[in-house]
């Protein structure tokens, strides 16, 4: 895709961010695919006499840069409607066209001079300097100071031309002469090898921004906010803009070299975040696995949700496989080689899981906090790959696998870093806050239906019902009671309520669900029991379900037991459906 072009500007590789580079200044045969500069600080302000914020005009939001937030109409209202489609307003000069633009179309940013940090590695060699030392060049700590020829050679006497060397100095001992900064650098590189490849990732100019679809805003509930928060992704570029634009001004009133010198570092420090945080964002997923890995069992990939209210997605260990209500097979999919947990937007069917199925290769190593996976790779290169947020998403309109996070959707997970500490993460890992929940080694139990919710905790401990927005509790709920519990045979042949009391003679672990319906959290316990989060209206099922999910509306509970499909009415306490998997060969 065209704009993918420009996404490998935040790539690790120079190479790649090189071809970026180029694209964006007009030199490549693509053309430049920037749809203008970014110059405003500012992000939305109110609209008089309507409910809603606009964009400032060349902000990072901007609908004259990256496109209208509404379909056939430009901000201002002057030109809508189909027919004036690919029209620009002349009032408020914004294009009257979709809204999916905004996830397609790239601004930039006009800076003095950056330095792409995907190039520190690459330098070192031909600057002769340890890549630590030039991350604190251009970081303003330390400075290069060229070593005469004289000196180099221990003599007095003239030596032959050689390649001119540095020496690296701490920034409070500067001399006339020193090089420190984005700047620095570049002019080091400059005199060492004018011709290097690398330069004009030394004197970026132009830094690219993505589109706002991208960089979804993170919707926050409360009473008294007015506009989503922009979210740490667009805070970042907040800054670059506010760095970028200060910079210019110093520039315009002709400071003096030393402020322009500290001004520069501080858009380049601003300008390293941004590529961290933007990287993240395009961080390819997990691909599907092609052939099941050995040693996979069965109960640790079978797994099921609902996608929107009259489909199913059902994980098994050969398969993926969607389904109606009444069990006919929609289409089957490679196996993803991790348990399902959860279906977000009504579409995209994520999956989280285990490293060592989906990468066999990969053997552990004892790195203490944030434990890293390492393996070699077919070329015989060790990579290190990082646990955290490791997932792969369906798209379950298009049946595909998506490799990377679809726009405008915030995936949000609790995940274990140690046995005993709990963290909400994003999908590339980061961590968000740490959540205090549970005993000695808690997890996220369940997702509620659209992933906007977990279960966490550790049972017989204390379990919490967690915002993953914000990390709040909304429910501590109560375990059910040890006692006789009310028995439901769900896969009888009768009308499927429950009957005669359980006295717990089924000690088997089962699937666990959690969701939210008529004023009550309703949770599946590993022990089979489904009860209210105040352990009222208790009932155990029999057998034990292997998977199990809520319906959007929290009142149809799916079950897969035993190769079969169960559907039940959890305020009826009635069956409501029930089917076998279609008849798939199994892929292997």
């Amino acid at each position: 895709m065209k704009e993918q072009r420009l996404a490998a500007f935040f790539s690790a590789d120079p190479e790649d961010a090189m071809r970026a580079l180029l694209t964006l200044t007009g030199q490549a045969n693509e053309g430049a695919r920037s749809q203008g500069a970014v110059t405003s600080t500012e992000t939305f302000y109110p609209v008089a006499r309507e409910e809603r914020m606009r964009a400032a005009q060349r902000g990072i939001f901007s609908e004259v840069i990256f496109g209208p937030v509404l379909d056939d109409r430009c901000a201002c209202g002057a030109t809508e409607g189909q027919t004036s489609r690919g029209v620009t307003c002349p009032r408020c000069g914004v294009l009257c066209d979709r809204s999916r633009l905004r996830d397609e179309r790239w601004g930039h940013l006009e800076v003095a001079n950056v330095v792409h940090p995907s190039v520190y590695w690459h330098l070192a060699g031909p600057l002769g300097i340890y890549v630590e030392d030039l991350r604190h060049v251009v970081g303003g700590k330390k400075a290069l100071r060229p070593v005469d020829a004289r000196e180099r050679s221990g003599r007095g006497v003239d030596v032959p031309e050689q390649k001119i060397r540095w020496q690296v100095v701490l920034a409070d001992d500067l001399d006339d002469g020193d090089l420190i900064g984005p700047c620095g650098l570049a002019e080091a590189l400059r005199r060492s090898d004018p011709e290097h490849p690398l330069l004009p990732l030394c004197t970026i100019a132009k830094v690219p921004v993505p589109p706002p679809g991208d960089r979804p805003l993170a919707p926050i509930d409360a009473p008294t906010q007015v506009t989503p928060w922009i979210g740490p992704l667009n805070e970042t570029w907040l800054n670059l803009v506010e760095r970028a634009t200060r910079e210019r001004r110093l520039l315009e009133l002709d400071a003096p070299p030393p402020i322009l010198r500290d001004e520069s570092i501080q858009v380049q420090l601003a300008f390293e975040a941004v590529v961290r945080q933007t990287r993240r964002s395009y961080e390819r997923l997990v691909p599907p696995l092609v052939r099941v890995p050995d040693g996979l069992a069965d109960s640790e990939a079978r797994s099921i949700a609902f996608v929107g209210s009259e489909r199913l997605i059902v994980q098994l260990r050969d398969r993926v496989s969607i389904l109606d209500r009444a069990g006919n097979g929609l289409s089957v999919l490679p196996p993803a080689g991790t348990r399902l947990r959860g279906v977000v937007s009504g579409r995209f069917a994520v999956f989280e899981g285990f490293f060592g199925a989906t990468h066999p290769t990969l053997t552990s190593t004892d790195s203490g906090f944030g434990d890293d996976l390492v393996h070699v790779d077919n070329e015989g290169v060790t990579r290190i790959a990082p646990i955290l947020g490791e997932i792969s998403v369906i798209d379950c309109e298009t049946g595909v696998y998506l490799d990377r996070p679809p726009p405008g959707v915030a995936l949000r997970f609790v995940t274990n870093d140690e046995p005993e500490d709990l963290f909400l993460t994003t999908a590339d890992g980061q961590q968000i806050r740490r959540l205090r929940a549970g005993g000695d080694r808690p997890t996220a139990i369940a997702y509620a239906p659209g992933m906007a919710l977990a279960w966490v905790g550790e049972e017989g401990s204390g379990t919490e019902i967690i915002e993953l927005a914000r990390g709040i509790p909304h429910a501590c709920p109560s375990e059910p009671p040890d006692g006789d519990i009310p028995r439901w045979d769900i896969l009888s042949s009768d009308a499927g309520r429950a009957g005669e009391e359980d006295h717990g003679e089924d000690d088997e672990f089962s699937a666990n669900a959690v969701a939210f319906c008529d004023g009550a959290w309703h949770l599946l316990w590993s022990r089979s029991v489904l009860c209210d989060h105040r352990a009222g209206d208790a009932v155990r099922l029999h057998p034990p379900p292997e998977a199990a999910a809520f319906d959007p509306t929290g009142r149809t509970l799916a079950l897969l037991v035993q190769g079969t499909i169960v559907l039940a009415d959890v305020g009826r306490r009635e069956v409501v459906g029930r089917f076998g998997l279609p008849g798939i060969d199994a892929r292997a």
